[in-house]
């Protein structure tokens, strides 16, 4: 939309979040994920789990492939034991 030769934008009232604001949210998420020693267990787990996963695309044999699949799957289900979520730790406890 044109108005006095510059272009304007429409703007949704609630929709423009600020970079602190932002960080804020993910500073007070990630403070709630921490709270206590179970959870910080079951982070560390996940990303575990999501390392080997992403490192499994650089694998070239079937082999250490099979490893890395069996350790992300591990690190998963002990993601869905502890945090508890039980949807994950059925399916990863199948894929084992």
């Amino acid at each position: 939309m044109v108005e006095n030769g510059a272009l304007t934008h429409r703007h949704r009232k609630g929709a423009q979040l600020s970079i602190q604001q932002i960080a804020a949210q993910v500073s007070a998420f990630l403070a709630g994920q921490v709270s206590s020693p179970i959870q910080i267990l079951s982070v560390c787990a996940i990303v575990v789990g999501a390392g080997f996963t992403i490192s499994s695309s650089f694998v070239k044999t079937m082999v250490p492939l099979r490893w890395f699949g069996v350790l992300s799957n591990i690190g998963f289900l002990t993601y869905g034991i502890l945090y508890p979520n039980w949807v994950m730790t059925l399916m990863h406890g199948i894929l084992l």
